[in-house]
């Protein structure tokens, strides 16, 4: 009797069409379809009693040889053809340091300060309609004193908003990293740079068209706003652009937005082990983050449900997100994609598929599979 044993960071997925082995270490995969043996041993190493190992018989052996030679030389599995030889696996294990069921407990117990500590970025968006003020964004900040704040963030819109910014700035950049998004629409270029020199500690990027790029901010990071593809082959005019990021606008052309977000094979085949373990639980594009908007609503992301207002506690608005399961939780299991064998390979949901209520933006969906 022979003996399959499985690599630890072998991880196994599977749909209705097939099974997906993928490595986490050396990021190489196989896709075998169903059959009574692929049923059989992956039943199998389903069940932790059993370890990440299954006996295969002489039968067997003789039926899947191409099958198991590829498991073998992936990487993804080890033959002993003496099943005595084998040495002992386990399945991929990870600690997320995140016991959910632990909160549920501090929760009745009234302990819900221990929440806090989830909470490491905060947003504001200073305008438009409204513009919050600097005390309001300072009491709030005050709230969040024994948070793991590794991050502050503002989003400011008109001149306006910059001088209501600049006393919480001052107030606020020894104790959190400050950036500044500066919408550059409207905003004159020397004004931005004549406010950069009066608060050298926080960092600003800026945010804007291609168009709207001005010779004297070249020194500053840029996040870029495209549309189309006209506004792609601008950027190739701009060579002396400290680009930070290119970024559609929400509200382009689909077609434009599914062709440059879509999710390719190489980025699917690169996922690291807490990568898979995270996107089965949470959403890292949102968990830990609170947006805050000038109308004082606070949401778990952009695009979120509101889950109170900026004079609430910090840790009450981080338990209605943990009751309702919202942003920070917003897996593909939650999405079309929960049938997929890749759904946890690929990147956790965007704020540009949550937007466009499309989730096949991937190679899938091309028919590379």
């Amino acid at each position: 009797m022979a003996r399959l044993v499985f690599h630890p960071e072998t991880f196994v997925f599977y749909d209705d069409s097939a099974y997906l082995l993928y490595n986490s270490a050396t990021h190489r995969s196989l896709e075998c379809r169903h059959t009574v043996f692929t049923d059989r041993i992956f039943a199998h190493l389903s069940k932790l009693t059993n370890l990440y190992q299954v006996d295969v018989g002489p039968e067997e052996l003789a039926e899947n040889t191409v099958l198991i030679g590829q498991m073998n030389e992936l990487g993804l599995a080890e033959l002993f053809v003496n099943k005595d030889d084998a040495h002992p696996s386990y399945a991929p294990i990870l600690n997320l340091n995140y016991d959910f069921d632990a909160l549920e407990k501090l929760h009745e117990s009234n302990e819900d300060y221990y929440l806090l500590g989830f909470l490491h970025e905060i947003t504001f968006f200073i305008t438009p309609g409204q513009r919050l003020d600097a005390a309001r964004m300072l009491s709030f900040m005050d709230k969040a004193y024994y948070c793991n704040i590794r991050k502050v963030n503002l989003v400011a819109s008109s001149t306006g908003d910059l001088d209501a910014a600049e006393s919480f700035i001052r107030s606020l950049t020894e104790s959190y990293p400050i950036v500044l998004f500066i919408k550059t629409e409207g905003i004159p270029p020397q004004k931005i740079l004549e406010y950069a020199h009066r608060i050298p500690d926080a960092e600003i990027r800026l945010v804007g068209s291609v168009d709207k790029a001005s010779p004297i901010l070249k020194d500053f990071p840029y996040d870029v706003l495209v549309g189309d593809e006209a506004s792609l082959r601008k950027l190739d005019g701009n060579p002396d652009m400290k680009i930070n990021r290119i970024l559609p606008f929400i509200n382009a052309d689909q077609a434009f937005l599914r062709k440059h977000l879509r999710i390719e094979k190489e980025g699917v085949f690169s996922a690291e082990k807490n990568d898979i373990f995270i996107r089965q639980t949470l959403n890292p594009h949102f968990f830990g983050k609170l947006f805050v908007f000038p109308d004082g609503t606070v949401s778990d992301s952009p695009a979120g449900v509101p889950l109170g207002k900026l004079d609430e506690l910090i840790h009450t608005l981080i338990r209605r997100e943990i009751d309702t399961r919202g942003s920070w939780f917003f897996t593909r299991d939650k999405t079309p994609c929960r049938s997929c064998r890749f759904k946890y390979l690929c990147p956790s949901p965007s704020i540009y598929e949550i937007q466009m209520n499309e989730y096949d933006t991937c190679f899938l969906s091309t028919k590379c599979g």
